[in-house]
């Protein structure tokens, strides 16, 4: 849908410049705007979404190291708070050590390339990065709050196919639950493990 010289185009295009018609070094503002675009990406997709969330289960190696896959942003593994991701490996901060040893199931966020990302992950990608270069190069008050309205958009946007995707049910949540369970209510179905929240 979108590419990365189309984020550079719109990055550019705040600043009145005309667009490129092919991604190279010689434009002074295209290293910022690629800069721009990979902090987009780390900062909006590090979230756990439905398209970058998988379940996995992660098994030591000889010498006892737990490897996360090479693309992990984040892992999370379930009844192990004490297990957090350094490096590529899982750390147990209870003992300072990397040899834990066993099997693991866990939830790891993944960095997903920006071509590979549906459309509108890619759209709040873009207007993030637009928005931060926009700040960082312009700073015209209108154009700020004329972006950060589009961002807040694309956002929404984002969020509601992420509650379409995962099927969340307002009657799932905690304290309905917790309401309809004191009432005698019975859930209609369990959610499988490792559900994605809703926000």
């Amino acid at each position: 849908m979108f590419t990365r010289l189309s984020v550079v185009n719109a990055c550019l295009a705040t600043m009145g410049e005309l667009p490129l018609v092919e991604l190279t070094e010689d434009h002074p503002m295209v290293g910022a705007a690629l800069g721009n675009l990979e902090e987009a990406i780390v900062s909006e997709l590090h979230r756990q979404w439905w398209f970058n969330t998988d379940y996995v289960k992660l098994t030591a190696t000889d010498q006892g190291y737990v490897y996360a896959p090479g693309d992990a942003v984040a892992v999370h593994v379930e009844g192990h708070p004490n297990l957090i991701l350094r490096g590529r490996r899982l750390y147990d901060r209870y003992k300072s050590t990397y040899e834990i040893g066993g099997t693991y199931y866990a939830t790891i966020i993944r960095n997903v390339p920006f071509e590979d990302l549906p459309g509108p992950a890619q759209i709040l990608v873009k207007d993030a990065a637009v928005l931060q270069f926009q700040l960082n190069y312009d700073a015209d008050t209108t154009k700020t709050q004329l972006l950060e309205r589009k961002y807040s958009n694309s956002y929404q946007l984002l969020n509601a196919e992420h509650t379409r995707q995962i099927q969340a049910n307002g009657l799932e949540t905690p304290y309905v639950g917790i309401s309809r369970h004191n009432a005698g209510v019975l859930p209609r179905r369990v959610r499988p493990r490792g559900s994605i929240p809703v926000r």
